[in-house]
């Protein structure tokens, strides 16, 4: 009841704001040790037109990285399914997208 009094959804998953916070704190533990110093931010951009929240890697005097969209991964999470495998699935979708030419292993 307590949930439902401060806006929480009723649903089977996680809300969308704290599996924000889940992917801010925890996707570097599923990314390569080179990107463990880069800061993990979530923006909203404008991508064809629409606009999308987006999550991405910075770091000062580095490249910039390409930016994940996280729709999907988020519907995922607050239709119920478990937040850090999707969040696994995320961070290998994200590596593809830095290193796309590197073969990554196929979640089973």
């Amino acid at each position: 009841k307590i949930g439902k009094r401060l806006g929480l959804p009723e649903g089977p998953g996680l809300p969308w704001f704290q599996f924000y916070d889940m992917i801010v704190d925890s996707i570097k533990q599923y990314l390569p040790a080179q990107y463990q110093d880069y800061e993990v931010q979530i923006k909203m951009v404008e991508m064809d037109g629409n606009k999308v929240d987006v999550v991405k890697l910075w770091k000062e005097d580095s490249p910039e990285l390409p930016v994940l969209q996280i729709k999907e991964y988020v519907d995922q999470v607050e239709n119920g399914a478990d937040g850090y495998r999707v969040l696994g699935r995320m961070a290998n979708d994200y590596k593809k997208l830095i290193h796309p030419e590197k073969k990554y292993q196929r979640d089973r």
